[in-house]
Parts: C-alpha cells; structure tokens; sequence
C-alpha cells in the first residue's frame, strides 16, 4: 500500500510536513529531558512525535481519518515546540481540504461495489445451499440498508 498512487497530490506534502513536524518534536522532547522539569513535557513531546510518524506511510483514507488527532497534537507541539505545531496545524487543514465531497463521494463508489459484490457472493452461496433463504434475505437487507 506504501507505492499507493496518491489519488490528492496536497496529501503527500501533508504527510511530508506531518513528518518533519513529528522529527522535530521529537528532537526539542529529547533536549527538553536533559532538565528535570523539561522531562515533564518532553517525554509526552516525544511519545506524541512517535504516534505522529505513523501518518508518513497511511493511505489517504487513513491520513484523513486521523485530523483530529493532528490537531490535538499540533496544539500541544504549537505551546511548546512551535515550529513543530505549525507544521502539524497546517497538515491539519491541508489534510481538511482533500477531504472533499468529491473525495468522499469516491470513497462512496468503491464501497457500492464491494457492497455489490457482497451480494453476488450471498446469492452464490445461496444457489450452493450454503445460506437460507431467510439468512440470504436477512444480509441482502443489512447491505442495502447501508446505501439508505
């Protein structure tokens, strides 16, 4: 999935800058914990760089998914690292405006066919005597209650 075509070119460098924000928070955590009242604040700078370098390699669906929790990271980074939380804020909106009707409604298309085939795949099981009819009937309904 790492040589995924990026289908919203904005999501690479959003990812890039989430990245370089994250190194960077970790790198002012670790100098922060060469003081004892640094430690206090630096180990959760670095624990939240270190969830943060996950995003580099997500799917945009996946990098999407996670805004929220570039914000909340990108506040604490932007009170105490402020390089590094003004990277994430702005991965944050970059990776908010990707997020479109359009982006969505092909995320949409792809499920109808999965859903589609979902459905071919009950109706074959049923023919093989696999699935009642009543069970047939019961995930035929679940499906298309999905597109409602």
């Amino acid at each position: 999935m790492e040589d995924e075509i990026m289908r919203k070119p904005s999501l690479q460098t959003a990812k890039t800058l989430s990245y370089v924000g994250a190194i960077w928070s970790i790198v002012v955590g670790a100098l922060l914990t060469l003081s004892l009242i640094g430690a206090v604040v630096g180990v959760p700078i670095i624990i939240g760089g270190a969830l943060l370098l996950k995003f580099r390699n997500a799917t945009d669906e996946q990098f999407i998914e996670q805004r929220n929790t570039m914000l909340g990271w990108g506040i604490f980074f932007l009170i105490f690292t402020v390089v590094g939380g003004v990277l994430e804020l702005v991965a944050y909106v970059m990776a908010g405006s990707a997020d479109t009707e359009e982006f969505r409604a092909e995320h949409q298309k792809a499920q109808s066919a999965d859903d589609f085939d979902d459905l071919e795949r009950a109706a074959e099981m049923k023919e093989k005597g696999v699935l009642s009819e009543t069970e047939y009937e019961s995930l035929k309904e679940r499906i298309l209650r999905r597109h409602e």
